[in-house]
């Protein structure tokens, strides 16, 4: 999405997911073993419970990566849920900008009273998955 809304900020600050999960996990593994993090922050990121993020290479790719599962009893790999869900908002951006910024045509009926934890709609449909 950055490289198709600012090309120029893309080539010179491109986003390094593998980069940022791996400083990630460090940065958790350092608080794990030091103890040295508030309990409220050990709480929301779950060293007491034991759930802890692993590192890239012990991650079972054919579970989590390549068969998750979505609604419809079906399955999809992670790349491509992760692109519907950019598309998905994108779309819900342009309703919004034509709403707001268009001329004079609006799409509101287009939002629901949708929970952005679950995205499920107030009569438990799951919107973006139709």
């Amino acid at each position: 999405m950055l490289e198709e809304l600012n090309k120029e900020e893309y080539l010179t600050n491109k986003p390094e997911f593998d980069t940022w999960h791996s400083r990630f996990h460090n940065l958790v593994s350092t608080v794990e073993e030091t103890q040295n993090f508030p309990t409220i922050s050990r709480h929301v990121i779950g060293l007491d419970g034991g759930i802890i993020y692993p590192k890239s290479e012990e991650v079972n790719i054919e579970e989590y990566i390549e068969n998750l599962k979505v609604p419809g009893n079906k399955t999809m790999h992670y790349d491509d849920i992760f692109n519907k869900a950019v598309l998905q908002v994108q779309q819900t951006w342009k309703v919004l900008d034509e709403s707001v910024y268009g001329n004079g045509n609006s799409h509101l009926e287009y939002f629901a009273d949708w929970n952005l934890d679950n995205g499920r709609t107030s009569s438990d449909e799951l919107e973006y998955w139709a």
